[in-house]
């Protein structure tokens, strides 16, 4: 299992744990380096992404301030 951060210039911490594959989930900011990597963060503030390149989650979605996607459970 690979763990990696989607963007390291975007990062911002660890946030939570996915619950499909139990890993680290991060959030980031959605500036221009972490746009270039899943395109459809254009638009948003938040980006949160399982930091487990095998995992479906690894893609990521758009959160608002705090909210979490249904696939992340607090860690």
């Amino acid at each position: 299992m690979q763990m990696t951060h989607i963007s390291q210039s975007a990062w911002l911490n660890v946030y939570g744990t996915c619950k499909k594959c139990g890993d680290t989930v991060s959030r980031y900011c959605c500036i221009d380096a972490l746009v270039a990597v899943p395109p459809l963060a254009e638009g948003f503030d938040w980006w949160v992404a399982c930091d487990n390149d095998r995992c479906k989650n690894h893609v990521g979605e758009s959160v608002k301030q705090n909210n979490r996607p249904m696939w992340e459970a607090k860690r």
